[in-house]
């Protein structure tokens, strides 16, 4: 028997919705991975902001700890920062006219608990 079918080119149904169907398997397997990668870049980009200002706010209240103590806060970029400076407790009474200071700077997005805390320490006039 000689059959009169042509050759037929292109694929069936079936072949087209097997392909789909792992398409579908492959993608969902990637999916998750794409997402948590894109939340750990914008984390990584949140810190490295959040730090510059960290950074910058720590030299700037270093300057002010010379001369004075207490809390400062602010705002920058979209994030909220606040400034301790404390004077440390030294063992005995001082006999000089200097005292060390500890600077404290967290920074945050605003009422949520700090992101990046900096510390330093600087010699200061007393008053």
């Amino acid at each position: 028997m000689i059959s009169d079918r042509r050759h037929e080119h292109g694929f069936s149904l079936l072949e087209v919705l097997v392909a789909f169907a792992l398409t579908a398997l492959f993608f969902s397997a990637i999916l998750p991975a794409a997402v948590s990668s894109l939340d750990s870049l914008v984390d990584t980009q949140l810190r490295s902001s959040a730090l510059a200002i960290a950074r910058s706010t720590l030299e700037r209240h270093a300057v002010i700890a010379r001369f004075e103590e207490g809390v400062f806060d602010g705002h920058q970029g979209g994030f909220a920062w606040r400034a301790f400076i404390s004077r440390l407790k030294p063992a005995a009474e001082p006999s000089s006219l200097l005292a060390l200071r500890q600077i404290r700077v967290e920074v945050s997005t605003d009422d949520a608990p700090p992101i990046i805390t900096l510390s330093t320490y600087q010699l200061g006039e007393i008053r």
